[in-house]
């Protein structure tokens, strides 16, 4: 942790804070400034110099999803996968979609040779962008900060560098060069990454990977997991037919399970599946996994639709089961959701819902999905209104995707209410990718309604942000257009300006004052640049007396080998001979 000057405390800023005690929702330590976070016309910056110091957790880490209900048929490839744990590589798990790479991963995760084989523990995610924000919970995951603080990136990599954790990813939205990122920063650990097609080889990995490729499992395989769904054995003329289906769904796990699942609630789906095989003997995939997925919406009834198309809506956004009952109206949503679930049609993490990702496609063309935003934006804003930074912070997921459609909408209102209310969460919460983000969108919106308050909010919390993050030049330009149109407003009011607009005011001067000073070096600072200086001109002088002297020794050498080239030495004949004792006696006579 860098050290941070010891700047004093001006009059103004400890003003504000004793005028902002009744406001204050919480405060963070950034660098070499204390961030107040809580009033309405945005935060405030004091100087400290106070490092931070982190903790050690002194227990193992354990957070993965629970083990499947069912694995079968990828046996031989978690033997392999474990071996090359054991050996210290990272593993990728290549497959197409309903080959089973999730139940595979969370097999391996609760695999007893596994489980206790990183001493820093096991972590599984489902998503890893917006790294920065990533890297600040991972780094809490790991160790405590006192005081609560925001470290930079090249902080967080000097405390992860001997992390030894195994990384689980099951994220495959994820860019190569994100994964990249997240594996310089935990250069010890080791990885699992699930993926469609190979890509972190092409990507230049770095260490040891493994690439394990899963293979959809055999028929006698699949009918131990297909008698398991139904309940009972297969009878042989029931065996016959699974075989058809099976090639007819390549045998993917998942499709195979969906399939079970209806025929164990209509047994006369055999007899449709069967005239349908009759009419096409190689039928492709794709049409069969549609037929399959309309015939498992064919008897779903109306509360379940209604929890469908929510969850399509949000396109992969979780949901809790209280916010499902809150938008679409069902009491206990429980019965439906377990019914979705035995269909395949969506899945649960963390006691959070959502559509199964390979249906999200097609399922967004079978259902209307505005009304169902309409509804959650309405809802989720009238949430917001009762709600505190920590109430706030574990549904900021469920927020940034009502908003981010708000935004693509064009519903400037629900866009400023909504970033208005989570820019506490965002903050003490340490997501500031998302929150620089969300300011964007609250801007942008803040100009469509000519709204100049909201917009020199947004500027000041921009400008604020871009001095924590060292990028002075954006600090200053954002501070100074938020203290121009909040000047701008007083001095165009008729009546006499309100307490509010002066603290806004105030605020922003507080901030913009710090952005000149961090500019500007102090009488410490200055006496150790101009030491830096001295020292440097010495070595300049130094390395100018080393060069004069080097080029006049080369520049003599080169002189005396251009001579020797030019003006050779002359050659000696009998004339010359007589030419010198003519001399000779000429000098002799004048003697």
């Amino acid at each position: 942790m860098s050290q941070t000057s010891g700047i004093n405390r001006n009059s103004q800023g400890a003003s504000l804070t004793d005028r902002l005690a009744n406001v204050l929702l919480g405060s963070l330590n950034v660098g070499r400034y204390t961030l107040r976070v809580g009033a309405e016309a945005g935060a405030l910056l004091e100087p400290i110099d106070q490092p931070t110091n982190l903790v050690a957790k002194p227990f193992t880490t354990l957070r993965i999803p629970p083990a499947p209900r069912r694995f079968l048929g990828h046996e031989a490839a978690l033997d392999q996968a474990i071996v090359a744990l054991k050996a210290g590589q990272s593993v990728e798990i290549v497959g197409a979609a309903g080959v089973g790479k999730s139940a595979f991963l969370r097999q391996l995760a609760h695999h007893p040779d596994v489980t206790t084989s990183h001493p820093d523990g096991i972590l599984h995610f489902a998503t890893i962008e917006p790294i920065g924000d990533l890297m600040q919970s991972l780094g809490e995951t790991f160790y405590h900060l006192y005081p609560e603080s925001y470290l930079s990136e090249r902080e967080w990599r000097s405390a992860l560098v001997d992390c030894q954790a195994l990384i689980m990813l099951n994220a495959p939205q994820a860019r190569p060069e994100t994964l990249l990122q997240l594996r310089q920063l935990l250069p010890q650990s080791t990885f699992v990454v699930a993926s469609a097609q190979p890509r972190l080889a092409a990507a230049g990995w770095p260490g040891e990977l493994a690439v394990l490729t899963l293979q959809s499992p055999d028929l006698v395989a699949s009918q131990p997991l297909v008698a398991d769904v139904l309940g009972r054995s297969l009878t042989i003329a029931e065996q016959g037919q699974l075989a058809q289906l099976w090639q007819c769904f390549r045998g993917e796990s998942a499709r195979l399970i969906q399939l079970a699942e209806r025929l164990r609630e209509q047994p006369q789906a055999w007899d449709d599946w069967a005239t349908w095989l009759t009419a096409h003997p190689k039928p492709d995939r794709a049409v069969a996994h549609q037929r399959l997925v309309v015939q498992l919406m064919v008897d779903l009834d109306t509360p379940q639709r209604w929890i469908l198309g929510l969850l399509t809506a949000l396109e992969g956004v979780s949901l809790t089961i209280e916010q499902i009952a809150v938008i679409t109206g069902p009491q206990d949503p429980r019965p439906s959701l377990q019914r979705l679930m035995r269909l395949g049609l969506i899945h649960v993490v963390e006691q959070r819902y959502r559509v199964v990702e390979p249906l999200q496609p097609w399922l967004t063309r079978q259902f209307a999905t505005q009304p169902w935003m309409e509804r959650g934006v309405t809802v989720m804003q009238d949430w917001l209104t009762t709600q505190t930074p920590e109430t706030i912070g574990p549904e900021l997921p469920v927020l940034i995707g009502f908003l981010r459609w708000a935004v693509a909408e064009k519903r400037s209102a629900s866009v400023l209410a909504i970033a208005r209310s989570i820019d506490a969460a965002l903050i003490l919460g340490k997501q500031w990718d998302q929150w620089g983000r969300v300011l964007q969108w609250a801007l942008q919106a803040a100009w469509q309604l000519e709204d100049e308050r909201s917009e020199a909010w947004a500027w000041h919390q921009l400008g604020t942000r871009a001095l924590l993050l060292d990028d002075i030049t954006t600090a200053y330009d954002a501070l100074q257009q938020a203290w121009k149109l909040r000047q701008g407003r007083v001095r165009s009011a008729s009546a006499l300006p309100s307490a509010a607009d002066i603290l806004a005011i105030a605020l922003t001067e507080a901030n913009r004052a710090q952005v000149i000073q961090s500019a500007v070096p102090t009488p410490k600072q200055a006496e150790v640049r101009a030491a830096a200086s001295d020292q440097q001109a010495k070595q300049a002088y130094g390395a100018l007396l080393v060069i004069s002297l080097v080029t006049f020794m080369v520049a003599l050498l080169v002189g005396f080998g251009i001579r020797s080239w030019v003006a050779p030495s002359p050659r000696w004949s009998p004339t010359d001979r007589r030419s010198s004792e003519a001399v000779s006696r000429l000098g002799a006579a004048g003697e």
